[in-house]
């Protein structure tokens, strides 16, 4: 295998075991991917493609046998690939090359509509094609983070400061959320003030598609770098586009992070405002009602010790959570299952190494 920056991919074709075929890459340090298609024990072929640098991240738009592969590179290059991986194709964004690079790739609910933000502007592309074709667009601010709708075809969501923060001395400065319904073509401002932010995901309820849980400050002045991450309040908003029709719940207070993941809405909770013990919390009618999870003794979250202690859903199977609980030490943690409660957990491995991120003291 050639080394240097390239792909090597090995295709296994199926021709029974109802025709199914698994993709998926291993990525290794000098940028090498292995592809494998699984399904039967014959027709093997192998290809290999060579990128401009090291495979930072890879992206799938489609469905088997239309699956379309991008690749970002460390440089920020974006190929493109309409055969599944075995030959790639590079993307030429701008000929203008102080907006080149493509540090995101976004894939809504409707896997043709593909949206790729500039490394260092606030320029973007969006395609609606699968990548065949792209069209520029301008951010009305640089965004931080942006994310598409899980479910709803064309609905981004993204971070931005506002101008405040970049005033000089500096003004009321806000970490703000804008609504995007046409894949970044327009945007609106829906909230200020938020720490964190996610779709609503419920699967049983009908919800407008602009609903979305907000983890905010209840003191909307000031400077949000400055406040305390403890005096945080965990919010869901309906119809956020809509300022006639928009409701607004308040779903419980100091808040340590949360998120929807298998349909389940998790909540970390301080005990207290000056406590630095935390309390998970789960809720499957969208925070009106939580149940506090329960863990074997001398296993509660104290941050007397460490600042980077954190809970981590790794796996909301149907009837059972697998959880990662950091206790004290902030490289080792224990995962824990579920019982089909999802309340009562027991033991399912201990002392698990955990990398640390850089974020909030608790992080879902």
């Amino acid at each position: 295998i050639n080394a240097e920056y390239g792909v090597f991919l090995i295709h296994l074709n199926p021709i029974n075991i109802m025709n199914l075929r698994l993709l998926f890459f291993l990525f290794l340090f000098l940028g090498i991917s292995v592809s494998l298609y699984c399904g039967a024990t014959h027709n093997i072929f192998t290809s290999e493609s060579t990128f401009d640098s090291p495979i930072k991240s890879m992206f799938y738009s489609g469905t088997i046998p239309n699956v379309i592969v991008f690749v970002v590179t460390d440089t920020d290059t974006l190929y493109r690939s309409t055969d599944e991986g075995s030959t790639f194709t590079k993307i030429e964004l701008a000929s203008n090359s102080t907006y080149s690079g493509a540090r995101l790739i976004i894939t809504g609910a409707n896997s043709s509509q593909i949206f790729v933000r500039s490394s260092i502007s606030d320029m973007a592309w969006v395609s609606k094609d699968s990548g065949a074709t792209f069209f520029s667009i301008r951010l009305p601010i640089p965004f931080s983070d942006i994310r598409a709708h899980p479910t709803v075809s064309g609905y981004l969501a993204a971070t931005g400061n506002s101008i405040g923060c970049f005033t000089r001395p500096t003004k009321d400065c806000s970490r703000d959320v804008y609504v995007s319904t046409n894949m970044g073509e327009t945007w609106t401002k829906v909230r200020t003030y938020v720490a964190w932010w996610f779709w609503d995901q419920t699967q049983d309820i009908v919800e407008p598609a602009d609903t979305m849980y907000f983890i905010e400050w209840e003191d909307k002045s000031g400077n949000w770098r400055s406040k305390p991450s403890s005096n945080l309040k965990l919010v869901r908003v309906s119809d956020v586009l809509n300022s006639h029709k928009s409701r607004l719940f308040v779903l419980a207070n100091n808040v340590a992070g949360a998120l929807f993941k298998g349909g389940i809405l998790f909540m970390a909770q301080w005990k207290s405002n000056s406590s630095d013990a935390l309390v998970l919390k789960t809720s499957q009618d969208q925070g009106k009602t939580w149940q506090v999870a329960k863990f074997p003794p001398r296993t509660e979250l104290d941050q007397s010790n460490s600042g980077e202690q954190r809970y981590t859903i790794i796996d909301p199977q149907e009837g059972s959570i697998f959880i990662n609980v950091q206790h004290r030490d902030i490289y080792w943690g224990n995962v824990y299952a579920s019982d089909s409660y999802r309340t009562n957990f027991s033991l399912s491995l201990e002392i698990n190494l955990r990398e640390v991120i850089n974020g909030w003291p608790c992080l879902l």
